[in-house]
């Protein structure tokens, strides 16, 4: 009898020692399902927005939008509109306002077939045609991201971000949100100043922000004006930000490539309205060299889900997989799903992943 209990444990201790060598295991999903489109010459999702069980993806080289509705009982796609752009004017978003899709111009939005001039145009702050976070409408106000020209302009000096920009879908009349990110609060180097991402859901007209070098959750509520702030360091971080890339600053993209490759970052934050509940994307650090003495890439990263409540609470941490490029969430009800661009031998695919989950349970997915 003792010795076949021991033999147990051996055999118990060998399985655990090749469970820990073999990584992390990430869940499987529900259901996974491709959605073949038109080939393009970009590889990852652009300009994504997502409202409800609809999501647009802007395609600037065929200069159209297409709108995909996701089919809640089958967890599958369809192709529902495309919208051609106007070529003569420059895009600076899109999005949704209820069912209609709108896009926003420098000096103008139409929603729908409604043309909306601006007023305050110079407000519109953007350098780059996709926004890290789509727009949103919230009691006639379209929220959208107001990228930090001063980030741009002066990044060794620049304090503060104003993350938001309000348009009165009423009047047209466009300002910024009165609310402001301490930058200095986030960690890491100055350098990365002048490519400030942040991620942005709301919550019970709470905006709630993240920073890709900073563990830190920011919140703003429009109707109290309430503010605050809140550290949720994932237990699975062990390095510091932007420590990684080797010490040139004077090639400054060089060195911008190397921590988004090395460096820990927190990205891609969504709300759940039907449980209250947060998610966030959490790519682990890794070493910039691989053992072969080549670099690393973005795709061997691993990345966390975080399961946080609307009082920023954690609840959970999942390992998802390693990093794919340009990962959207979209959730309802007690599905996520992860889309994504694919390419292979077959042509280019929209891939979305479906997971059941339940928040209360230690597993999380179902």
């Amino acid at each position: 009898m003792r010795k076949f209990i021991l033999i147990l444990l051996i055999i118990t201790a060998i399985s655990a020692c090749n469970f820990f060598k073999r990584g992390q295991v990430s869940p499987k999903p529900n259901k996974s399902y491709m959605f073949k489109i038109n080939p393009s010459v970009v590889n990852r999702l652009n300009g994504i927005a997502i409202e409800g069980n609809k999501f647009l993806n802007i395609d600037a080289i065929n200069n159209k939008v297409d709108v995909f509705e996701i089919e809640e009982n089958e967890d599958t796609l369809k192709l529902i509109k495309t919208v051609y752009l106007d070529s003569k004017d420059f895009l600076c978003f899109a999005g949704f306002v209820g069912d209609s899709v709108v896009l926003g111009y420098e000096n103008k939005i139409t929603i729908g077939s409604r043309e909306i001039k601006l007023s305050n145009a110079n407000q519109l702050q953007y350098d780059r045609i996709y926004a890290v976070f789509p727009p949103k409408i919230d009691d006639n106000i379209l929220y959208i991201e107001n990228n930090c020209i001063e980030c741009f302009a002066n990044p060794l000096t620049v304090e503060r971000l104003t993350p938001e920009i309000q348009i009165d879908i009423s009047s047209g009349n466009v300002s910024t949100v009165n609310y402001e990110i301490p930058i200095a609060t986030s960690e890491g180097s100055y350098f990365l100043r002048d490519d400030m991402y942040c991620s942005r859901t709301i919550l019970n007209k709470t905006h709630f922000f993240t920073i890709e070098n900073s563990a830190k959750i920011f919140s703003f509520n429009t109707t109290t004006g309430k503010t605050s702030s809140k550290n949720i360091l994932s237990k699975n971080q062990s390095a510091a930000f932007c420590d990684c890339g080797e010490n040139d600053t004077a090639d400054y993209v060089s060195y911008l490539l190397d921590n988004n490759v090395c460096s820990p970052g927190y990205y891609s934050i969504t709300a759940n309205e039907d449980n209250n509940i947060i998610f966030r994307l959490f790519h682990k650090e890794q070493q910039l060299y691989k053992k072969d003495g080549k670099k690393n890439t973005l795709n061997n990263r691993d990345v966390f889900l975080q399961v946080i409540d609307s009082n920023l609470n954690l609840l959970n941490e999942i390992y998802i997989g390693k990093n794919t490029n340009g990962v959207y969430i979209q959730t309802s009800s007690n599905k996520i799903r992860f889309l994504n661009l694919i390419n292979n031998e077959n042509g280019q695919f929209i891939k979305m992943d479906t997971y059941r989950f339940d928040k209360n349970s230690s597993d999380f997915f179902l």
